[in-house]
């Protein structure tokens, strides 16, 4: 598997789970009151952790090499 291979599945998997929790946390969040404004700010926020965690594990591959190969 090269690393392009890899970095499609693990942003597939992340992406997928990270929607999931974030529609759990969005829901909690407007129960408790949060105003759109609110919700979107932490949305924007998630999505550039999201972005970087995965730009890391796209260095962490470059640099060390593909483990799964």
């Amino acid at each position: 598997m090269t690393i392009d291979e890899a970095m499609a599945k693990a942003t597939q998997q992340v992406t997928e789970i990270w929607l999931e929790k974030l529609a759990e946390f969005t829901e909690r969040m407007r129960k408790a009151g949060a105003t759109d404004a609110e919700v979107e700010a932490i949305e924007r926020e998630q999505e550039q952790w999201r972005k970087a965690e995965l730009a890391r594990l796209r260095a962490w591959l470059e640099r060390d090499g593909n483990p799964l190969q």
